[in-house]
């Protein structure tokens, strides 16, 4: 690591007189297997990508390029460029480089087993799962991809500002589908692991709630009733909390291009909802110990007892935000070939009881396992939701009748209103910062 962190500091000295200068450094690789069924393998890959952002600030005005050339000529042509880019910026009185801030190293993000796995192994974690997922039940005879993916990224911060840090994370996930074949058609759904240690893989257990998950859609059909306590899945909680996180983050917010612009400090969700992003949770992809700016990560509170306390910042939409706003070590880039901007690490929904009790409250209800449109029927603007989900009815705990596709026309206001238990099922969902458990809503929060 300590090389990377050499090569970010020594871009520094490019700086002239009246200008700061931050360089991001880091290095990213990354294995996939993907099989099919009966184990046959799809496709083996690894990645690797080193690459710099150089980010320049003159007075009011800044500029970026990234280069993926670590010469000295390329990481001069980068810091030249991104001059260029500054002097064609619009003024903004907001931009600034952060200080530095002490990191304390409290959780571990990286584990050595990681490293050490040999690809034989990973390959046979995809296989092993695509073949049980076909033996558990004849109702499902096929899948679509199993897929083990794991990543481990070094990135080094330094900046005239006085940053000088460095961080080494990884994780590893496997995933799985399941395909169930019935007189109405096929269903699919999935099931999702992510953590450090690929030595804590429970293959029985991702392969069976592959199944479940599907079987319980494949049920015979049952009528919805209106008027009914809704239970919302995981997957479904997490595509809802992905559009509040970014509606509480600090770009949309100063801007106004959010759902809660001007909420804060009122009364957006029920007493019960309580909301923070942890931006070190072991059990998230995205967790690290650093920002993309090298602020310490931490704990946010966005909602506390249904009231908007918090939101999430990097250095300049803290000072965008003014007042006593400050950063939130949430600066994300998707790249080094971007800039860093406020976004969520981690959401996650504070327990209020167990998964149980919460099944056993509902009683009678509505079941939605799948969302639908989420991506375009979901926005983080406007607080509209517009999406199609399936279900089941749900009886006495167990599903007892698929239900056709349900029309989901609310708001995100008034789905955290109208939530009435959230359960201590916390997993991570796949491809969003989010750790979702099953939450209970109020009869009749869908029309």
């Amino acid at each position: 690591m300590a090389e990377l962190l050499d090569l970010a500091s020594g871009i520094l000295p490019l700086a002239a007189p009246g200008e700061e200068l931050e360089a991001y450094a880091v290095h990213r690789t990354s294995t996939t297997v993907q099989a099919g069924t009966g184990g046959v393998v799809r496709n083996v890959g690894k990645a690797e990508a080193r690459g710099v952002g150089v980010r320049l600030l003159a007075r009011t005005r800044m500029g970026y390029a990234s280069t993926a050339d670590l010469s000295r000529a390329g990481l001069a042509d980068a810091v030249v460029r991104s001059r260029q880019n500054a002097a064609a910026a619009d003024p903004d009185e907001a931009v600034a480089l952060p200080t530095p801030e002490p990191v304390i190293a409290a959780t571990q993000l990286w584990n050595e087993v990681l490293s050490q796995l040999p690809l034989e192994a990973k390959v046979g974690l995809a296989t092993d799962i695509a073949r049980r997922v076909t033996m558990i039940d004849p109702q499902i005879r096929s899948i679509d991809t199993a897929e083990y993916y794991d990543e481990s990224v070094v990135t080094a911060v330094a900046s005239t500002s006085g940053v000088r840090v460095e961080d080494r994370h990884g994780y590893v996930e496997l995933s799985t589908d399941a395909i169930g074949e019935s007189t109405d058609g096929s269903v699919a759904d999935y099931s999702y692991w992510c953590g450090r240690d690929p030595g804590l893989i429970d293959i029985e257990w991702l392969a069976a709630e592959a199944v479940s998950r599907t079987i319980r859609l494949m049920c015979s059909s049952a009528k919805r009733l209106t008027g009914l306590p809704v239970v919302l899945d995981r997957a479904v909680v997490g595509s809802l909390l992905v559009a509040i996180g970014r509606a509480c983050s600090g770009g949309p917010l100063s801007s106004g291009r959010s759902a809660f612009a001007d909420l804060h400090g009122s009364l957006v969700g029920a007493a019960s909802v309580n909301l923070m992003d942890d931006g070190r949770c072991p059990a998230a992809p995205a967790a690290a110990l650093i920002d993309d700016e090298g602020v310490p990560r931490r704990s946010t509170t966005l909602i506390d007892g249904g009231v908007l306390v918090g939101a999430l910042h990097t250095t300049t939409t803290a000072r965008a935000i003014g007042g006593n706003a400050r950063t939130t070590g949430n600066a994300r880039r998707i790249t080094h070939r971007s800039s860093p901007r406020a976004a969520p690490s981690a959401l996650v929904l504070q327990p209020t009881c167990s998964l149980a009790q919460l099944l056993a409250a509902a009683g009678d209800a509505t079941y939605l396992q799948q969302v639908t449109g989420s991506q375009s029927g979901i926005s983080s603007v406007t607080g509209r939701v517009n999406a199609g989900a399936m279900g089941f009815r749900l009886r006495a705990g167990e599903p007892s009748g698929r239900l056709p596709t349900t029309a989901v026309a609310t708001n995100l206001q008034a789905f955290l209103s109208s939530i009435l238990m959230v359960a201590d099922d916390i997993l991570a969902v796949p491809d969003v910062p989010v750790l979702a458990a099953t939450v209970l809503c109020a009869p009749g929060w869908l029309p």
